[in-house]
């Protein structure tokens, strides 16, 4: 099969925090969910300043909003610093570099030594983030490619080419 992309990059920590910080705050469901926070407190402040009584309900709003908004913080945070030291384990404190390698019909992986080939028809979206464009497989596999990582073809066309294979990409391209 010919090559249709390779892609390089070094995978630290702000490939976690460009990747999960899509995750955990700009994935649309995460926006929507937010809104909804959003506008019940604003629903229950102004009740609070409104209607004589309610205020003792602000508290509990106020801290069902901040619980939320913490569990986020700290989940995102937990994402980050876990995949940076399981990293560390598994490249034993080295640099990490990842390749790919696309064709028509899979792609490619390689790092930490191994190499691992997964179908293109496996794929069931992809998003795009400032950095990167992450494909998610069927069994919730996280396959990413650095933007300006490409040494064969380049973002653009690697972009196409997803259309073109029917996976719909999520985020804008920058």
């Amino acid at each position: 099969m010919e090559t249709r992309f390779e892609n390089e990059y070094i995978r630290d920590k702000q490939t976690a925090k460009d990747v999960y910080g899509y995750w955990y705050f700009k994935r649309p469901i995460m926006i929507a969910c937010y809104i909804v926070l959003g506008i019940w407190a604003v629903i229950y402040s102004m009740g609070a300043m409104l209607i004589p009584g309610f205020a003792s309900d602000n508290f509990v709003v106020a801290f069902v909003v901040t619980a939320s908004m913490s569990i986020i913080l700290f989940a995102y945070y937990n994402q980050v610093n876990g995949m940076v030291k399981r990293d560390m384990e598994l490249a034993r404190g080295r640099e990490i570099l990842c390749k790919s390698t696309v064709t028509d019909s899979e792609i490619n992986f390689s790092n930490f030594g191994n190499e691992i080939s997964i179908s293109i028809d496996s794929i069931k979206y992809a998003f795009i983030t400032n950095q990167y464009i992450a494909l998610v497989t069927k069994a919730k596999l996280m396959c990413m490619f650095k933007k300006d990582g490409f040494t064969v073809g380049d973002t653009d066309s690697f972009i196409a080419f997803l259309r073109e294979k029917g996976i719909k990409i999520k985020g804008k391209k920058k």
